[in-house]
């Protein structure tokens, strides 16, 4: 096999492997697992980020109706976060590559490998074949051999005084065995030379599959790390941006002024230089709970307006899935062991000391890391666990509590003191009535005295 590629003097791989080449074939199947892994890591590079921009996109900055500082201060942290979506984008779009580039050196590795190995196992067949041939004919050949010496031990044996009839069947018979051997003899020869070619070649096969299995593990090691490397840069690279937005984030909320703002407004209107008409704005997404405006808040155009809006939440929401991020053995009772890629449900969330309570489809449950979860589409995971299926559909959303004039019941778990506008407040133990909807988090629910509000959904069983 012509290459370019030079053997280190000091890792001998001919001499210290030469009479191990199963050994070879396990480090093979072991780098393949290698290359799978480094890719894998990548995929949840890829996954995580991906993740993470769409949660990106979901911060939507509504436009305000000041102009003055606080306006453009707004203004300018919308476009950083548009500035945050494209760089996990771009990133996200780089470890997939990598991804992608991993897969594809360990198909070729494994490939390679297994040519190896079917080079080796004919060689080493047609050897042992040869082998056997060798000893068949030595064994006809002394067979002949044996029988033609008898043979002319007894004729020479009659011509010192037998019978002439004797003599003449002896003489006939001995130069009959004497071709017999001759031609034993010649193929045992022919066997020898054959099986000395065929040991030749496979000296030199197997040497061929040494030098090449060595030139594959150097190149399937040097590619781990360049991929690694580069991994490792995209993180660094990211990170030290993600910083730098954090600083001018920071230092965009400090140029608004307060005072000048309100001197500003107080100023407009005290001359009568006017100032843009009244608007009504709802309240933009929250990351800590569900989007909620209340009719009172809102102009009658913009009550028309908020079930197309839900229609377009509603159409562009996707149904998510817990999972193991990575493998985790239980230490403890109270633990349970976890295997990356596992699918997994939380039946109790984090309550900041970082373990998170699940349960495991064989229904046996308990805490594991809340760092060693993550929430992933149906398509990530089966992504993960490198297979593909055909999605179900999504539930239909119901319709609010107000119009089906009923709902689920449902218990409180946990008491929930409400955070916001539109929520409401649980005490556990206490009866609910619940209306499911889209949001995988929040759910629309109604108290025993007629207050409705939304609660989250981990705080709850339905009945």
């Amino acid at each position: 096999m012509a290459s370019s590629y030079q053997s280190p003097s000091d890792i001998n791989f001919q001499e210290n492997l030469w009479e191990g080449q199963s050994t070879i074939f396990t480090r093979g199947h072991q780098g393949s697992e290698a290359l799978r892994l480094a890719a894998f890591r990548c995929l949840k590079h890829h996954m995580a980020s991906v993740s993470f921009m769409e949660e990106i996109k979901s911060r939507k900055f509504e436009p305000l109706p000041e102009k003055r500082s606080l306006g453009t201060a707004w203004d300018a942290m919308k476009a950083v976060v548009v500035d945050v979506e494209n760089l996990t984008k771009a990133v996200a779009t780089r470890f997939d590559e990598l991804n992608k580039q991993l897969t594809h050196e360990r198909e070729e590795y494994d490939k390679a490998c297994k040519q190896l190995e079917s080079d080796h196992n004919s060689i080493k067949k047609k050897r042992a074949d040869h082998i056997s041939l060798v000893e068949k004919k030595k064994h006809s050949y002394e067979n002949a051999f044996k029988d033609w010496d008898q043979t002319e031990g007894e004729y020479q044996k009659a011509l010192t005084g037998g019978d002439q009839k004797v003599i003449q069947k002896l003489m006939k018979a001995s130069t009959s065995k004497n071709g017999s051997k001759n031609q034993a003899e010649a193929d045992y020869a022919k066997a020898v030379k054959d099986c000395n070619v065929v040991e030749t070649e496979y000296d030199n096969t197997e040497m061929r599959i040494l030098i090449t299995f060595e030139e594959l593990e150097t190149k399937r090691i040097n590619v781990i790390k360049e991929k690694l490397s580069a991994l490792w840069t995209e993180w660094t690279t990211y990170l030290t941006t993600m910083s730098q937005y954090s600083q001018q984030g920071l230092a965009t909320a400090q140029t608004i002024d307060t005072h000048a703002d309100l001197v500003g407004f107080a100023t407009e209107s005290r001359t009568g230089k006017g100032h843009a008409p009244h608007q009504v704005f709802h309240a933009c997404q929250r990351t800590h709970g569900p989007n909620v405006a209340t009719s009172t808040s809102m102009s009658q155009p913009q009550q028309q307006q908020q079930p197309q809006s839900a229609a377009l939440s509603s159409s562009s929401s996707q149904r998510m899935v817990v999972v193991a991020a990575y493998d985790f053995t239980a230490q403890e009772q109270t633990e349970i062991t976890i295997t990356a890629g596992e699918e997994i449900s939380v039946e109790k969330p984090d309550n900041g000391q970082g373990w998170t309570f699940v349960r495991k489809k064989d229904g046996s449950e308990g805490f594991v890391p809340t760092n060693h979860i993550m929430e992933v589409t149906p398509e990530q995971h089966q992504q993960m666990l490198g297979q593909s299926t055909q999605l179900d559909p999504e539930p239909a959303a119901a319709p609010p509590l107000a119009e089906t004039g009923g709902g689920q019941p449902a218990t409180a778990l946990y008491d929930y003191a409400a955070g916001g506008e539109g929520e409401m407040s649980l005490t556990a133990g206490e009866t609910i009535t619940v209306v499911p909807g889209d949001d995988p988090d929040w759910i629309l629910a109604t108290n025993s005295t007629g207050q409705s509000g939304y609660v989250p959904l981990s705080f709850i069983q339905l009945s």
